[in-house]
């Protein structure tokens, strides 16, 4: 077995998203629209122990869900949240109760639904540990084990699967799931970090606020928003002056080792990071009136974009920024074009 939690850490050159905010600040599609993607998701909030955790995994997962759901077909028929059985005031609290049962069931119904370009995304909420050499999902009855989740994965071939492990002492899944077509990113990068992570929190706040979208191409791709949820939790635990116990990891180049989570990540070559990049939680959305050719013109220069970027290193610098700043500009002219076919909005809804 591979050594669980093993980090790849290199540097690459100047950061480009001091230039790209302060040139595409005014690019932003904040209107009503259809995503491309019908991808799967399945939310699974766990075992709390204690009511406090319950009420925080509990909100954890209903702001995901939102979140998903808002990124995804109109319908919402590819989102699945189950949950632990809450008791408020003598009231039990149970839609999409969880268990083994019914998480076997919803992530089976979840591949079947897939179709040739759809992903699968698994995300877990909760308490996790590492005993026996056995990684586990904390769940009301038997807990489920990577294995569990290992075989029940079996039959997806071609699409691709993400799972995001926010659980303490989660980084073991990595060594059992990774695999061709998936991303794996869990919030401790061993076994021994087996306090309750602070890295779900802002996996949500990086999509919420929009600071995900790290190089402002209007879409949130898997890797920056676990690269931005490892950056705000380790700024909270400097903010707080105590010493980190969780620190991330990724890999999706099916090795079964984790790479730190950094915004420097080198992700060329065989490193983890590539596919990630290229697999996006939220993707672009549009305006249903706005013409084919605007969308598809504007598309194609933020195509150009990320091109121009994989050849900075044999341009001239004034030259690449030069032909990055023409670039963008002129997304931002087609993106006003579009822009100009949103819904007005009134009272705060479109």
């Amino acid at each position: 077995m591979p050594v669980v939690g093993m980090v790849f850490e290199k540097k690459e050159g100047t950061s480009l998203v001091r230039i790209l905010s302060t040139i595409t600040s005014f690019i932003c599609l904040a209107f009503a629209g259809t995503g491309f993607a019908a991808d799967q998701h399945v939310i699974l909030t766990g075992s709390g122990g204690e009511l406090e955790f319950s009420l925080k995994f509990f909100e954890w997962g209903e702001r995901l869900e939102k979140i998903v759901s808002q990124s995804s077909k109109s319908d919402q028929t590819n989102v699945h949240w189950l949950r632990e059985k809450i008791e408020l005031d003598g009231e039990n609290e149970i839609i999409n109760a969880i268990n083994a049962e019914s998480i076997e069931e919803t992530i089976k119904d979840a591949i079947g639904a897939l179709e040739e370009s759809d992903s699968l995304f698994v995300y877990l909420i909760g308490h996790g540990s590492y005993f026996k050499s056995i990684p586990k999902f904390h769940i009301p009855g038997p807990d489920i084990t990577a294995e569990q989740m290992l075989e029940w994965f079996e039959p997806v071939e071609d699409n691709r699967i993400i799972i995001v492990n926010t659980t303490s002492s989660s980084a073991p899944f990595i060594n059992t799931l990774s695999g061709k077509n998936r991303m794996v990113c869990t919030a401790t990068k061993s076994a021994s970090e087996f306090n309750a992570p602070e890295f779900t929190e802002y996996f949500l706040v990086a999509m919420e606020d929009g600071s995900a979208d790290l190089n402002r191409d209007d879409r949130i791709s898997f890797l920056e928003a676990c690269q931005q949820a490892a950056e705000l939790t380790k700024t909270w635990y400097e903010n707080a002056g105590t010493i980190s116990t969780e620190h991330s990891l990724i890999d999706d180049n099916g090795d079964g080792q984790g790479t730190r989570l950094e915004r420097s990540m080198d992700i060329t070559g065989d490193f983890d990071g590539l596919l990630a990049s290229n697999c996006f939680i939220k993707s672009y959305q549009f305006p249903d009136e706005a013409p084919q050719d605007l969308i598809d013109e504007y598309i194609e220069t933020l195509e150009k974009v990320k091109e121009l970027k994989t050849q900075k290193s044999s341009l001239v610098e004034i030259e690449y920024y030069e032909q990055l700043e023409k670039l963008l500009i002129h997304a931002a002219g087609v993106n006003r074009e579009i822009q100009s076919f949103a819904v007005p909005v009134e009272n705060g809804n479109t």
